[in-house]
């Protein structure tokens, strides 16, 4: 194995096995001694911080803190008893400025442009001429894939209930999108 590699590996297992043989109070003593952070005692919480153990001053800290917070804006409450939160609070709803507006377009009384069809989803990609046993009936269909499924169609055929077939012929097809009744054509590739 590398040797620097075993080097760090020993310095991490000793100072882990040293700090796992130290007491907890060794830990805690500066806390004992009090810091900027540590936060404000009643009279009362202070006598029983000096008659207890580091727990119960620790708790006792806790009682008060939670007592301070719960008592902030209590003057403010409404007849429920809710306590609203000041337009500051971090607790606060914050709704996110409107967008500014686009460049260059102005806000208009023009009605919205009329809905448009979707392109058609299928791709046709391939066409037969089917005649009957007699050679008098001719009828030309399309073969079009979809994403799902492939479909042989002939004039008339409605595909999905959404698009009719109106006309094959030669290399294009004319659809109808019936929701909308718009027609469009579509190239075989």
């Amino acid at each position: 194995m590398n040797r620097k590699l075993l080097i760090g590996v020993a310095v991490v297992a000793g100072l882990s096995l040293y700090v796992s043989m130290q007491s907890d109070d060794e830990l805690l003593a500066p806390s004992k001694a009090g810091s900027r952070a540590a936060p404000r005692m009643s009279a009362q919480t202070a006598a029983t911080a000096k008659a207890a153990p580091i727990d119960a001053v620790v708790a006792a800290a806790l009682i008060q803190g939670v007592a301070m917070w719960q008592a902030r804006g209590i003057d403010q409450a409404d007849p429920i008893g809710h306590v609203p939160l000041s337009p500051l609070s971090a607790w606060a709803g914050v709704r996110p400025p409107a967008p500014p507006p686009s460049p260059g377009v102005s806000p208009s009384n023009e009605p919205p442009p009329p809905p448009m069809a979707p392109r058609f989803p299928h791709a046709w990609v391939g066409r037969f001429n089917d005649e009957s046993a007699t050679g008098k009936l001719s009828v030309d269909r399309a073969v079009l894939s979809g994403p799902r499924s492939t479909w042989v169609v002939r004039d008339g055929d409605v595909i999905e209930g959404q698009w009719r077939i109106d006309r094959i012929q030669g290399r294009t097809m004319s659809l109808t999108y019936l929701p909308l009744q718009q027609q469009q054509t579509v190239s075989m590739r």
